[in-house]
């Protein structure tokens, strides 16, 4: 991340008890900046003096005491399909809940947690200057939601974030195969998808750079590296020695894009991070 002078910090993350939010606040706290979690969960840690946790939900247009440094918004319904059946607490959440938050920090650096799905459908690693066309409800919230800080927030960072994994992760597709593959159960693949997957550390480390430089717009945040579903599922069967079969099935959907890479130029350029390419940190997290 370079030289970021973080100690003593006064940092906002909401969201903060979720899994890239308590991966982002024990980086912070280590780095020695106070910070305050906002988040309809509990934060759970053994430093009871750091952070300060509050129980509020963004989408309930909660009020924020205090100066904050950075705010780092990362509180939202983060899940494509959930997101289609709730469409109601979705736009609560994405939408409303994202402009309460804005509004009561026009001019203090925040950082917003994007994501690729506002670019939808593409066949090519995509910039921050590609076309945004999302083709699910989740993709649309988010973009409106960098519409809303684009106009209310002028010190503001947008980070559109690939598909994140790493430790304390649940449900998603990699810990889903990884709990699977540990059963000797088969991992089922679901259509012929490419996506960008990202290890959470590179994902922290350019959250902290963005919050605590002076960019402003749209970032891309991935590896830039395209990895097909099927070969993730067959290297995780290979690093957890198990016995399971990689089972094909057609896509049970077509509300996610089937490409979905990221062209990372501008993150390594302007932070200087250049994120894990290969499957070493896969094979890691198999292996906890």
């Amino acid at each position: 991340m370079g030289n970021i002078e973080v100690e003593g910090a006064n940092c906002l993350v909401t969201g903060g008890s979720g899994f890239i939010g308590r991966h982002l606040v024990n980086r912070l706290i280590a780095l020695g900046a106070r910070v305050f979690v906002v988040d309809t969960e509990p934060y759970t840690n053994i430093r009871i003096e750091n952070p300060v946790c509050y129980y509020g939900n963004v989408a309930a247009g909660c009020k924020f005491k205090g100066t904050y440094t950075v705010v780092f918004h990362l509180a939202a319904v983060a899940r494509v399909l959930f997101a289609e059946n709730n469409v109601e607490t979705t736009v609560r959440t994405n939408v409303l809940g994202a402009r309460y938050v804005f509004n009561q920090f026009p001019r203090t650096r925040i950082v917003f947690t994007s994501s690729r799905e506002v670019y939808g459908e593409k066949d090519h690693a995509v910039s921050e200057l590609s076309a945004t066309f999302p083709k699910n409800l989740y993709g649309m919230t988010k973009l409106f939601g960098e519409q809303q800080i684009a106009t209310l927030c002028s010190n503001h960072a947008i980070a559109r974030l690939s598909s994140v994994y790493g430790s304390g992760d649940k449900d998603r597709v990699i810990p889903s195969w990884i709990k699977d593959a540990r059963a000797s159960a088969p991992l089922v693949v679901f259509g012929s998808k490419t996506l960008d997957f990202v290890y959470i550390d590179d994902v922290v480390d350019a959250l902290i750079g963005l919050g605590f430089s002076n960019y402003i717009g749209p970032m891309n945040i991935g590896s830039g590296q395209a990895y097909t579903l099927k070969d993730v599922a067959e290297k995780i069967v290979e690093f957890t020695g198990s016995n399971s079969n990689v089972v094909e099935h057609p896509c049970r959907n077509d509300l996610e894009p089937r490409y979905n890479v990221l062209d990372i130029g501008l993150m390594q350029s302007e932070l200087g991070i250049n994120p894990c390419t290969d499957y070493t940190q896969l094979r890691k997290l198999c292996c906890l």
